[in-house]
């Protein structure tokens, strides 16, 4: 007969790994996960490495950014990709970053919310600060010195001639994200914790033809104050540094606050599907007023109403494209399926690791006689190809992975796989 304590001991044991096996039951207060949110926020993290993988073959630069290399092969339809692509996935990133915290706060409460930004963020922000800071150092570096901007002892000694290349090499690079979300993570606590009042909702109008139109007023005036300031607006105030631009962390901002606000009306997100493809072709019509201005305020700053018809067409192309992607996101993903949860939960890990291998792949094909769409789709492909390997071989069932997106296991994905079949 076992003794009283090994018993007690293989009881203990049984439990926990029920606990890691088993998916814990949402809390009565939380939200079911989306099927549609998840599929946008892995369309984000794609649409931000399309973004890098295209800036070497810009014909534009962007003052204050300087990329790893800028490759003789170039065309202005990677212009267009670049700007594009980051003017709808960073407010969605962002939106659904508010939408995620107004979440944890109603099913877990401040200290749930506190733990879990904790674990989930910071720990993960802080942690990747040297890791891929440092790698993505040497490969800028590198590409500095293979495109003839620098030498060997500028290199060593940090301290480059060339004054872009000084006023930007210290900064969080790609992590700007995590900086900017931790800050706003924090303001939006400290408003929940001293407030009595429940969640702000969304108003219905958002929902509307009104919803873009109406949230774009207080996005114009931001982007216009920051043009009027720096020179550029903030969505294309690339400048690497550590001191967070205040225009562009309250651009982001009015998107993760609508994020929170669109949590506690949730139960209207299906209004938007029947919008979505009015929405998304208002969206394009926009951009093409902003991609003709764009390319004059990258050489000689606009002012006036060119710089307001700029600004003005950033803001909507902003909203429409976010509330249209929502919408289309959530008519076409209806249900949850293994593939979609999986590029989802990889998505944070590829985010974090892309930038060095993108720069890489970029300096290592600077020479090459290639046209600039063979680089691009290469680049492309090795970043994503590298990014879920390493994901399913070092992250998903790891101690990483447990940081990142909470527990997986293998016999949890193949029931997973079973349900959905």
């Amino acid at each position: 007969m076992p003794k009283p304590s090994t018993h007690r001991f293989a009881l203990k044991t049984r439990r926990l790994r029920r606990l890691i096996d088993e998916p814990r039951p949402a809390s009565p207060s939380s939200a079911p996960r989306l099927p549609g949110l998840d599929a946008l926020r892995s369309a984000s993290m794609v649409a931000v490495v399309v973004a890098h993988a295209a800036y070497a073959y810009v014909a534009c630069r962007l003052a204050g950014l300087p990329w790893a290399v800028s490759d003789p092969m170039r065309s202005f339809t990677f212009d267009v990709i670049t700007w594009s692509s980051i003017s709808w996935a960073m407010p969605a990133f962002f939106t659904l970053g508010g939408f995620a915290a107004a979440a944890i706060w109603s099913s877990r409460g401040p200290r749930g919310f506190v733990v879990d930004r904790l674990r989930r963020i910071v720990a993960p922000a802080l942690v990747a600060m040297p890791t891929v800071l440092l790698p993505s150092l040497a490969v800028w570096a590198c590409g500095w010195f293979v495109s003839g901007r620098t030498n060997l002892r500028q290199i060593t000694h940090l301290v480059f001639v060339d004054s872009e290349l000084r006023n930007n090499q210290f900064g969080p690079a790609h992590l700007w994200f995590l900086e900017y979300l931790i800050l706003m993570l924090s303001v939006y606590g400290l408003v929940r914790a001293v407030s009595r009042d429940p969640a702000r909702r969304l108003p219905l109008f958002a929902f509307s033809w009104k919803g873009p139109l109406v949230l774009a007023i207080p996005t114009t005036v931001i982007l216009w104050l920051g043009h009027k300031v720096n020179g550029l607006d903030p969505i294309m105030d690339m400048r690497n540094s550590f001191v967070p631009n205040p225009f562009r962390w309250l651009h982001h901002g009015w998107f993760f606050a609508v994020g929170t606000w669109m949590f506690a009306a949730r139960e209207e997100l299906p209004r938007l599907k029947r919008l979505a493809p009015w929405f998304l072709v208002l969206a394009a019509s926009v951009f093409a007023v902003r991609v003709i201005l764009l390319r004059v305020d990258t050489t000689v700053t606009l002012v006036g109403l060119s710089a307001w018809a700029s600004v003005g067409a950033a803001a909507l192309f902003g909203w429409f494209s976010l509330l249209g992607l929502i919408g289309l996101s959530l008519r076409v993903f209806t249900k949850p399926t293994p593939t979609i949860r999986y590029l989802a939960d990889s998505s944070y890990w590829i985010y974090l690791t892309h930038f060095p291998i993108v720069g890489l792949a970029q300096v290592a094909m600077y020479n090459a006689p290639w046209p600039a769409l063979t680089k691009f789709l290469i680049t492309l492909s090795a970043t994503l190809g590298f990014g879920l390997l390493s994901y399913q071989g070092l992250v998903r069932y790891w101690f990483i992975g447990r940081r990142l997106h909470g527990v997986r296991t293998k016999r949890l994905a193949q029931r997973a796989t079973v349900l959905n079949a």
